[in-house]
C-alpha cells in the first residue's frame, strides 16, 4: 500500500479501484442507483418541522453510538438530500 497526499496528485492521474467501483459501493454512495427497497418512508426533522421523506440507513452505528441515514425529503417544493441521525427521523405518522 502506498500513502497518497491528495495535494500531490494531478487531476486525471488516478484510476478507479475495485473497492470503490463495486456495485454495492456505488449503491451506497450514489442513491440515484440504489435499489428502491433500500429507501424506507419516514418523516425528517428540519428545524422545528417534520417533513415526509425516505431514508436509507448506514450499515452500522457510528462512533457516537447513533444510527445515521441518508434522507431525501421535500421542503417548500424543493427536494433535499441530507444525512440525519436516529433522533431526526421517525416512522410516518
Amino acid at each position: 500500500m502506498v500513502p497518497i497526499h491528495w495535494a500531490n496528485v494531478r487531476p486525471g492521474t488516478l484510476e478507479p479501484c475495485e473497492h470503490c467501483c463495486t456495485t454495492a459501493w456505488v449503491a451506497r454512495h450514489n442513491p440515484a442507483v440504489a435499489p428502491a427497497s433500500a429507501w424506507k418512508p419516514c418523516e425528517v426533522l428540519d428545524g422545528e418541522l417534520w417533513y415526509d421523506g425516505h431514508l436509507s440507513w448506514e450499515a452500522a452505528r457510528r462512533e457516537d453510538g447513533l444510527w445515521w441515514a441518508e434522507v431525501r425529503y421535500s421542503r417548500d417544493g424543493q427536494m433535499l438530500t441530507a444525512v440525519r441521525n436516529e433522533n431526526a427521523v421517525r416512522p410516518p405518522q
